[in-house]
Order: C-alpha cells, then sequence, then structure tokens
C-alpha cells in the first residue's frame, strides 16, 4: 500500500511537473513569437508566420466541411503510440461547452458568452502525447513534424495546417495531452488582431467534463466546442464514417464513435466501432456496427522511384508503395476508391481501391495529375494490378469467399469516372488481356455435358478445378451452337474442329457471359467469328457423325444465326449431306460449284442428254431422304427448306437450276472447251426457250474466250473493256486490228464461238458425235451465234462502239486507205446520229451537250490531229482537206486538196460526218493564207503564176485590212531581179510600174508581170505603185558611187538617164531637202552633170597628163554627138550654173556672195 501510494504520488508530481513545463512554453510562445506582453514599437516577429498563415489558410482552409475528420484521423495516425498496445481512436458527441466556467479570454470564465457550445466534440487517442516540438507546429501555418524525410517513416501529413480545419466546426479548439491544455481562438488576438494560432492556457475545464474525462489523463484529448448549426452536420459525418477509412492504415486499427448527448438512445457499449483485422494470406476483415463483416484481399506493391522523378514534398523517398484493396463481399463500400493512405474524393469507378503516396492538394480531396511524381505511380500501379490480379486468381482461400467462382472477373475495370485514369485502365487491361485469365468452360474438364444448375456459376458433372486461358484463345459461342455442341459430346462425339481439345480457341460458358460480359470484352475475348463457325460445320467427321435430329438443328442455327453476307464463308465448303452414285453418304464438295438437288427431282429429256457432256464439270448431288422428311416434318420446315433452296441451293433439278449449276462451276473453271461447251448449252436452251434470264441465270457472269485463246472472268476491271465480234465477218479489224496493243481497251472474241460443241439431238433421239468444231455454220446458224453474242454477252462491231473520250485512235496516225477512211468516215456518222438522237429525262434534247462531249474528246482530237485523209495532194488532216464543188473547181481548180472519191460513203446523209470532221466545202482567208504560208516555205519554182494569182485575186476581195499583217512575199518569174529561177520577193524589192525604165536591174516591175486589176492588192501589201524621189537620188547616187570606182579620170553618164532623175529631183524639192541627211553624209562623193563646154574647160585647165586629156576629149566630142549624149559627171566645186533661174532652186543653199560668186549647198559657183 506503501509503494502503491508513493507510486501516486510521484505520478501526481510528474503530471504537475508537466503541467508547469507546458504552462511556461505556451507562454514564451505568446510572448517570443506573437509578441503579446512586449513594450510596443519593438519589431514585430509575426511578418513572415502571419503571411504564411493569411495565405494558407485561405487556399486551403474552407474548401471541404468534412475535412477535419479526415485530418484528425490523419493526425492520430502520424502519431507515436506505446508498443504492445492497441492503437484507437475515439469520437464522442456531448452535450456542453468545456469552457463556460471561465471568466474572460484569459482565466476562462465565459458563463455569460452567448456564444457558448450547446455541443463538444470529444476526441480522444491513447497515443504517447504531445511534445514541444508538435505545439510549436500547431502554433504555425504551413510548418508540420512530419515533413521531407520523415514521409519515409510512415507519417501521412505534410501541409502543416491538418489541424486548422477543425475551425470548420469549432471556433475554440481545446487540447489536452502530456501536461498541456490550451486551446485557439478563430476570433483575433486583441492585442496582435491574428486568430487561429495564438494558444490561450486553459486553468480549468467545465466541471462536468473534468468528471467524464477524468479516466483519459493519459490520452491526447481534443474538445471541439461546436459551432452554431454544425451538430447535425458532425453527428451526420461521424455516423458515414465507412470502415474502409482505416484499411490502408498501418496504426489505427479502431475507431469509436459514441453520441453521448441523449438525443440518441446509444450506450457506449453499443456504439459504433470500426476494427480492422488481419487474416492471413493477403486478406483483411473489416468489422463494424453497420457493416458487418466485409473481407479485402490486399495486395502490395514496391517500385524504386524513377531516376528523373523529383518531388520536393517527397525528398528522400526512394520507394513507391502501391496497394490494391479487392472486395471479396461485391464492390467497394468507399465511393471514392483512391486512397492516399485515407480516402480522397477522387472516384476512379474502378471496382477495387487504390493507395499510394499521392501528392495532394491541400483539402485532400483530390490530387495533382499531371506532377511526375503521381504519373510514376500511376505508371507502376498498372503492373501491381496485373500481379494482383493474378495473385488473387491464384489464392484458393480469396476465391473461395468471391459469390462465384466466376466474379473475380468483376474486378476488370471497364471505364473510368476520373478521365486522368482512362490511360492507365486501358495499361492495366490490354497487359491483363494477354495473360490466362479467362475462365475455360467447364466443357473441356467434364466427361458430360454440363447444364447451368443456378446463377452462381455451378454446373453439373465432375467437379474440378478452374482453368484459365488468355483472351486472344476465348470465344462466345451462339447458345444455339452450344446446345449442339453438348449433345453431340453427351452422345459420344468430340469438340468439332477449332474448339477441340488440341485447338487453341476455348469456349466461354453462357453464365460468365452473361454476368461479366463487359469485362470479357474489354479483355478483348471475341465472339466465335464466322471462319470459326464454318470450321466446326465442317469438320468432316463430326458433321457426319452427328445424328440427324442434331444435324437439323444444326441447319436450323446457319439458317438463323448467320446474314446472307456469312452464310457464303460455309456454303462454298462441304457440310451438306448427299447420296453419292454408289449411295453413300457424303458431304458435298461445294455447294456453290455443285449444288445439291432435292430426292423428288424430275428432270427433261433433252436435260439428260446434255449432262452426260457435262458431268465432269457440274456433277449430280441428291440431298438423303431421310434429312428431307425429318426436314418437313419440323414446324418451321417450309422455311427451312426455303433457306436450303435459295441460300444453300438445293434445288429441283431443271434446266434452269442446271444452268445456275453452271454458271457457278465454271467461275473457276479455266477449260476453254468447257466455257465452250456451257455457252453452247446456254444458247440451245435460250433457242428452245427452256432457260429464262434473270438475277439466278446470269450470263454476264459466263466467262468469255479472247481470239488469244485466253479464259477471262469478267469482273469489274474487265467489264469496263469492249467485247469485239469475232473477226470472221466483223468490220472492226479494218481500223481496231493494231489499236489495242496491250489489251487494254478491248477484248476479242475467239473465231471458236462460231463452231459446234456439243452433241445434236435429232427427232428421233439422241444421237453422239464427236465435236464439230471444224464444220462451218450454215448462214442461219452464224446469224442465230452473231446475235447470241450481241444479246448476251454485248460484244460489238466497229459501227457498234461508243469511243471512251480519253481514248485515241492509233490507225490515224499513219495514213488510211480509201476503204479504211469511208470506214472510219461511216462509224463517225453513226456516232453522230446516236448524239443527235439522245434525250434528257424529259424529253429535252441533249445533241448540244453529246455533240459538243465528241468534239472535245481524245478520240475526235486525235481524227483532227492527224493526217489520215487520203486526198488529191496525199495525205491531209481533215481540216485541211475540202469537199470538191463547182464553186472551188472554177475558183481554184485542182490547188486544194480534195477527198478521195473513194473514201466518201455512197450514203447521203453521211455528209454530216464529213462536217463534223471540218472538211470544207468553202474556201477561207485563213486557208488561203495557210497554202502561201507552205509554198512560201518552198522553192518557189513548185509554183507558178496562174496559181498565185488566183490566190491573191481571192484575199484582194476577201481580206480584211487587219489580216495584211501576214508577212507577204510576191511570187516572181526567172529572170526577174537578175534571179537564176522563180523566186519570192519581200514587197520593198517590188514596184508595180517603172516609166523611167530605170529601177527593172534591182526591183521587179510586177505590172509587167500579173493583172493589172492587182494593183490594189499590191498596194495594200505595201508595194510602191511608182518609184519616188527617194529612189531616184538613190539611183543618182548609187551612179555617183560607180564613179568613184572608175578607173578613168572624167566620169560621165548618159543625158537621157540624168534628165530622167533631175527631173524628179527638180519636182520634189521639199522632199529632196528632207534627205539632207543622207546627202550631207554624201557630200564629197556626190557629182554633177555638166555640159561639154564646162567639161572641155575644166578638163584642159592643167598641165598634166596632156596627152591622155586630150585623147579623151576627143572621145568625149564623139559621143556628144550620139542620140544619146553623155554628160561629164564632176564634183560640185567644179560646175558652174549657167541659169540662176532653174538648177539654182536645186542647189541653193544661201544668199550670201563671195568673190563674186553665188554659194550653193554642193559648191556651185554661176556667173
Amino acid at each position: 500500500m506503501k509503494m502503491q501510494a508513493e507510486s501516486k504520488l510521484q505520478a501526481a508530481n510528474e503530471r504537475l511537473r508537466k503541467q508547469s513545463e507546458a504552462c511556461q512554453h505556451i507562454a514564451r510562445i505568446r510572448s517570443e513569437r506573437f509578441g503579446i506582453g512586449k513594450p510596443q514599437g519593438q519589431e514585430n516577429p509575426l511578418a513572415a508566420t502571419l503571411h504564411k498563415t493569411v495565405t494558407l489558410l485561405s487556399e486551403a482552409l474552407y474548401q471541404k466541411e468534412s475535412h477535419f475528420i479526415l485530418e484528425l484521423i490523419q493526425n492520430a495516425e502520424d502519431n507515436t503510440y506505446p508498443e504492445n498496445h492497441s492503437r484507437y481512436m475515439n469520437f464522442f458527441l456531448m452535450r456542453g461547452d468545456p469552457l463556460v466556467n471561465e471568466s474572460s479570454r484569459e482565466t476562462g470564465n465565459w458563463e455569460t458568452d452567448n456564444d457558448a457550445a450547446d455541443y463538444t466534440l470529444v476526441v480522444i487517442n491513447n497515443e504517447v502525447g504531445f511534445l514541444s516540438q508538435h505545439v510549436d507546429a500547431l502554433c504555425s501555418a504551413g510548418s508540420s513534424t512530419k515533413k521531407s524525410s520523415l514521409k519515409g517513416s510512415n507519417y501521412i501529413g505534410e501541409m502543416g495546417i491538418g489541424f486548422k480545419s477543425v475551425f470548420m466546426v469549432s471556433r475554440r479548439p481545446c487540447i489536452i495531452s502530456n501536461g498541456y491544455c490550451f486551446r485557439f481562438d478563430e476570433e483575433p488576438d486583441a492585442d496582435i488582431n491574428l486568430g487561429y494560432i495564438v494558444p490561450y492556457w486553459i486553468e480549468k475545464l467545465n466541471l462536468s467534463f473534468r468528471k467524464k474525462l477524468k479516466s483519459l489523463e493519459d490520452n491526447t484529448c481534443i474538445l471541439l466546442p461546436l459551432k452554431k448549426g454544425r451538430f447535425n452536420y458532425v453527428q451526420r459525418q461521424l455516423e458515414e464514417i465507412l470502415p474502409e477509412t482505416i484499411l490502408f492504415l498501418q496504426k489505427l486499427d479502431k475507431l469509436l464513435v459514441c453520441d453521448q448527448t441523449g438525443l440518441k438512445q446509444q450506450p457506449e457499449d453499443n456504439a459504433m466501432a470500426v476494427t480492422r483485422e488481419i487474416l492471413g494470406n493477403g486478406i483483411i476483415r473489416l468489422r463494424s456496427r453497420k457493416k458487418s463483416e466485409v473481407y479485402y484481399f490486399l495486395f502490395k506493391g514496391e517500385f524504386p522511384v524513377f531516376e528523373n522523378v523529383l518531388e520536393e514534398k517527397r525528398h528522400g523517398v526512394k520507394t513507391w508503395t502501391i496497394t490494391l484493396a479487392f472486395p471479396l463481399d461485391g464492390l467497394p463500400n468507399a465511393s471514392h476508391s483512391i486512397f492516399s493512405f485515407l480516402p480522397t474524393e477522387v472516384e476512379s469507378g474502378w471496382p477495387f481501391l487504390v493507395n499510394a503516396d499521392f501528392v495532394l492538394v491541400a483539402s485532400r480531396e483530390t490530387f495533382h495529375v499531371n506532377r511526375s511524381w503521381n504519373q510514376g505511380i500511376l505508371a507502376c500501379m498498372v503492373e501491381t494490378f496485373v500481379h494482383g490480379y493474378l495473385a488473387l486468381q491464384a489464392s484458393e482461400d480469396a476465391l473461395s469467399r468471391l459469390p462465384s467462382k466466376y466474379s473475380i472477373l468483376s474486378f476488370i475495370p471497364t471505364f473510368s469516372h476520373f478521365a486522368a485514369l482512362e490511360p492507365f485502365r486501358q495499361d492495366m487491361v490490354k497487359k491483363l488481356s494477354s495473360l490466362e485469365v479467362v475462365p475455360v468452360s467447364s466443357i473441356y474438364h467434364s466427361k458430360q455435358s454440363p447444364v447451368i444448375t443456378d446463377q452462381t456459376g455451378a454446373v453439373s458433372g465432375e467437379s474440378c478445378k478452374m482453368q484459365f486461358c488468355s483472351a486472344d484463345k476465348a470465344r462466345f459461342v451462339d447458345k444455339q451452337f452450344l446446345e449442339i455442341v453438348y449433345e453431340a459430346k453427351a452422345e459420344g462425339l468430340s469438340l468439332p474442329g477449332p474448339l477441340a481439345y488440341v485447338s487453341n480457341i476455348y469456349v466461354v460458358d453462357d453464365i460468365v457471359k452473361e454476368k461479366h460480359y463487359e469485362q470479357l470484352r474489354c479483355l478483348g475475348v471475341g465472339h466465335l467469328n464466322i471462319q470459326e463457325y464454318a470450321a466446326c460445320v465442317l469438320d468432316r467427321e463430326w458433321c457426319l457423325r452427328l445424328s440427324d435430329r442434331l444435324y437439323v438443328k444444326l441447319l436450323r442455327f446457319l439458317m438463323q444465326g448467320f446474314t446472307a453476307d456469312q452464310q457464303i464463308i460455309y456454303l462454298e465448303k462441304p457440310f451438306v449431306r448427299v447420296y453419292r452414285e454408289d449411295m453413300s453418304i457424303d458431304l458435298s464438295c461445294c455447294t456453290l460449284k455443285y449444288p445439291v438437288y432435292f430426292p423428288q427431282s424430275d428432270s427433261e429429256k433433252w436435260l439428260f442428254e446434255q449432262v452426260h457432256s457435262l458431268q465432269h464439270l457440274a456433277p449430280i448431288q441428291i440431298l438423303p431422304e431421310s434429312i428431307y422428311q425429318l426436314i418437313r416434318a419440323e414446324a418451321d420446315g417450309k422455311q427451312l427448306l426455303n433457306w436450303l433452296q435459295h441460300t444453300v441451293h438445293v434445288n429441283e433439278l431443271t434446266v434452269q437450276s442446271y444452268a445456275q449449276q453452271l454458271l457457278q462451276a465454271i467461275q473457276s473453271n479455266n477449260d476453254i472447251k468447257s466455257v465452250f461447251k456451257v455457252t453452247e448449252f446456254l444458247r440451245l436452251a435460250l433457242d428452245k426457250k427452256l432457260l429464262s434470264l434473270g438475277e439466278a441465270v446470269d450470263l454476264k457472269s459466263l466467262p468469255i474466250v479472247s481470239e488469244t485463246k485466253l479464259v477471262i472472268h469478267r469482273k469489274p476491271k474487265n467489264l469496263k473493256k469492249t467485247l469485239l465480234l469475232p473477226r470472221s465477218g466483223s468490220e472492226w479489224p479494218l481500223l481496231l486490228d493494231d489499236a489495242d496493243p496491250r489489251n487494254k481497251l478491248f477484248i476479242k472474241l475467239s473465231p471458236l464461238y462460231m463452231e459446234n460443241w456439243l452433241p445434236n439431238v435429232s427427232v428421233k433421239g439422241f444421237a453422239w458425235q464427236q465435236h464439230l468444231h471444224n464444220v462451218q455454220p450454215s448462214v442461219e446458224d452464224w446469224q442465230a451465234r452473231i446475235a447470241f453474242l450481241r444479246h448476251h454477252f454485248g460484244a460489238k462491231d466497229l459501227l457498234d462502239i461508243d469511243p471512251h473520250p480519253t481514248w485515241a485512235l492509233l490507225a490515224v496516225e499513219k495514213g488510211l486507205s480509201s476503204k479504211q477512211a469511208s470506214l472510219l468516215i461511216k462509224w463517225i456518222a453513226k456516232l453522230c446520229a446516236c448524239k443527235s438522237e439522245a434525250t434528257g429525262p424529259r424529253g429535252h434534247t441533249n445533241s448540244a451537250t453529246e455533240c459538243t462531249q465528241l468534239q472535245s474528246s481524245v478520240f475526235m482530237k486525235t481524227l483532227k490531229a492527224n493526217a489520215w485523209l487520203p486526198t488529191t495532194h496525199g495525205y491531209k488532216k481533215p481540216e485541211q482537206t475540202f469537199i470538191r464543188t463547182p464553186a472551188l473547181d472554177a475558183a481554184f481548180g485542182d490547188l486544194l486538196p480534195y477527198i478521195a472519191p473513194e473514201a466518201i460513203p455512197d450514203e447521203k446523209e453521211l455528209f454530216v460526218a464529213l462536217q463534223f470532221l471540218g472538211l470544207k466545202q468553202e474556201v477561207s482567208v485563213g486557208n488561203i493564207l495557210e497554202i502561201l504560208k507552205k509554198s512560201f516555205s518552198e522553192p518557189a519554182t513548185k509554183t507558178n503564176l496562174v496559181t498565185v494569182e488566183r490566190l491573191f485575186k481571192y484575199l484582194q476581195n476577201n481580206i480584211h485590212e487587219h489580216q495584211t499583217e501576214f508577212l507577204f512575199l510576191i511570187w516572181v518569174p526567172k529572170g526577174v531581179c537578175n534571179h537564176s529561177d522563180a523566186s519570192w520577193l519581200v514587197p520593198s524589192d517590188c514596184i508595180w510600174d517603172d516609166p523611167s525604165s530605170l529601177f527593172q536591174g534591182k526591183h521587179a516591175i510586177l505590172s509587167r508581170i500579173y493583172d493589172r486589176s492587182l494593183e490594189g492588192w499590191f498596194k495594200r501589201l505595201g508595194v510602191v505603185l511608182e518609184p519616188g524621189v527617194d529612189l531616184y537620188l538613190n539611183k543618182w547616187l548609187e551612179i555617183c558611187q560607180t564613179s568613184l570606182t572608175t578607173e578613168k579620170l572624167v566620169s560621165e553618164v548618159s543625158q537621157v538617164v540624168a534628165e530622167k532623175i533631175w527631173s524628179k529631183i527638180a519636182l520634189h524639192v521639199d522632199a529632196v531637202r528632207q534627205q539632207k541627211g543622207k546627202l550631207e553624209n554624201s557630200n564629197h562623193n556626190i557629182k554633177l552633170p555638166t555640159t561639154l563646154i564646162s567639161s572641155l574647160t575644166m578638163m584642159l585647165n592643167g598641165d598634166d597628163h596632156e596627152a591622155e586629156k586630150e585623147d579623151q576629149s576627143s572621145t568625149f566630142k564623139e559621143r556628144c554627138q550620139e542620140d544619146n549624149p553623155t554628160l561629164l559627171l564632176k564634183s560640185a566645186n567644179e560646175v558652174f550654173i549657167s541659169d540662176d533661174l532653174y538648177l539654182e532652186k536645186i542647189y541653193h543653199h544661201g544668199q550670201g556672195r563671195s568673190g563674186g560668186r553665188r554659194g550653193t549647198k554642193f559648191g556651185l559657183s554661176a556667173s
């Protein structure tokens, strides 16, 4: 007893010591940190703290009202606990306010305070208690004792403001722990005008609270007097605490919520409690009063932090730990399935819970999605899920707690509520889909047919361990087909085709498909496709061993389970039971190529006679009588028989059905004889009116044989080509034989179409004969075959072809014979007639448009661009060719290129085609200019005066003024201008008339060559009608220049020539003066004609060369006595003007006199 009393005394003394130290600590904080009680004027140490407080509280504190409960739980999780003790946290709702007895804010006496709380939330935690650093952190904002490197020590708090969230519900929160007993206040302190973080020591609590808390002296106790109107909210939040709240906590393993307000009859022992219990093998049990028990399978993954990930708030943390919790009792209870130790507001939509050390926002509502730290965690979460799912699948203990053995599929996420998580969900499913996670049907490990007996997935038959396969090997199978497979297995048959044991395809049971279809589709499990169904149906042994009853069910499934397009897959394979020739039952080879016939079919005699020679191509098969009768007995027998007839092609044997069979068989046959035989059969059947064409029998699908013996199956690309009739008796070879060297435009039908390929059937009966393809057909037979090819093949001859606008006729690149040209003109006439008769949908004529399109086509452009028409002048282009008419013949004779008479068809209407090509019946100026242009480029000897005169006369009467800008040349005969042959001259080298006869040596005098009616035409071309003064002046200068080159001392000129020249010059003095520049440049060379006296005088003056001068003087005197006397040429300064009244006008330059003589331009002197 004494020792016990001493122990209590020591404990009491220890409590007093702690209270004293704690009180002093609070006083220091108030004084040193907040400056309360210090003299005014000193530096306020609150600047930095105040700034952090205002910033953080304004941004984060008031975001969510329920935030404070999770913050309190988080603080409790981060606390330190005594070893070997249960760690718990209790919430009590009590009446009253623990501070109502305080008389003032310092003493705590608030008995008259109208703001006293009606209710108080008491939070008790059995941790070791507050230390001084914890109190310092609470008296600050943004500071925490659990930051940075401490995050690696299982601390989950980090912001330094968690406790401040209690101000959402309480104005004066109180803390009692380890000797401390203080509170905070929302209202600003009167001394420093700051609230929230200024501590106030509590001297004494309300008596009733002291009694209720007297047994909790060693625990931490937080008292939250509730604000007005907050009680119901807090009460509701406490009631809604889920068991999963403590699922991922490492320390707290129990929460207790107790309402002691008396408003509800809820004693403490019946209070809501949440406990966590580890059962082993990864299974956790959570117990609560409301939820009873829930079980979770936990899987933890640890990953090294990526090297490139830097996070300030996680400095020093080297490992990511990710925990997944799979609820074994159904979907998770927590609506927000993303945890960062405690639940966040992020709702993933996934059927499991995720916990990791995410970097959260201040309010803990969500996390920063784009932070590299969180991105790294989410990336590792994918691997964690895959491994966790496989661990759960392998856990017998966990699977046994699921509602059914297939319920594991419910943990596969099919969508994401939070969009940022969707890529990670897709990665999870993608990785999982390649693993063996799809439950395999029990049909593979049960000797009996599995029959579903309940909604849990249990089946009758032998039980065994569940098997799994990867999603790419799993298949959904139609329920109707699955029943056939099950029943067949019960009858002793193995699984068909791809479903057999040795295959890589596994069936998913129907119950699994119904319950977990979305999950399986996410994994990529597909339906058994049409090819795989066909492989099952076409399993020869399985299909043949089916009983007649199951075979009819199989036919019904094929009829109902697939579209017409899908049915084609198996219709081409052997699945239809038939009787062979030896009456054995087999499967048909190909129901499209070799259709099956009903047993009661009846056929015509002629058909059987032809079948013998076609049996190798289209053999006959019969449906077994037992199958046929069983089908007829079924309720849907008529529908099934109709399907067999129209889809599977089981028909009665008729010419119609056999023709259809032949057409199907020949599609894949490249044998020329077989094609000819089928064609002959169809032609004879049509001729006998035993066959009607339609959708079932369409000759467009019949292969054709070209003349190169090539079998061509008419596909869309081949249908664009034009079929040409066999060349024998056809016109197309004349123009198209070499038109398509690469066979891109035409297909030329083989001449063997005109021969016999089937035996003849006489009136007396069937008479077998050899193939008669060496016998020439009669005219009637030839015409019938041509008509068949035209009507049913669309084969054409030349006049039937409508050339494509982009096609060029190669034959016209070289000249055509008259026969070819005549045929081509007929063809064009036919085209013109067809285009002219074309009408629109409402009867409006489209002829203009159609003809315009034909004119602009490459085909027509080729015809117009090449010289192919035979004419009187050789091969010409159509636009260069004329149609001979009397008018043209009279005007131009054979000058124009006329179309050869043999090339003109007899039909008068074909004259339109000649015009359509551009042939001309009238001559245009352009035509004549084109002829002249060609003549100008050829030697002048190739034409003659008559031809040129005709052309010039036409142009004189028809050409417009602006068209004379054409560079014309003028034809002159041999000898003109001293030319040795006929030649072409430019107009400037020609003069119309030369009365003086001075210029005929240098210029062509056209009036002496051409008809005088062309005088005006040549004037338009720029020909001078008579020589002008400039030509006379040039002539005189030329004479002067010639005199300079003579070796004689005396220059002379004929008086007649001089008179002609100078009389012209004298009449055009003004024009001469305009030649001033030319005269000045020639001033030293120009000479003047002189009389005998003046010349002799000049010649006799001087002493040199006396003998030579005497000889020349004598000769000159003799020549002056002739009819055309000769004048001497002298320089201007050597000549005297004897008559001032006439010649002075020519030479006069000025009025001044020098030395008694009158000066002139030429330096002349006058006495």
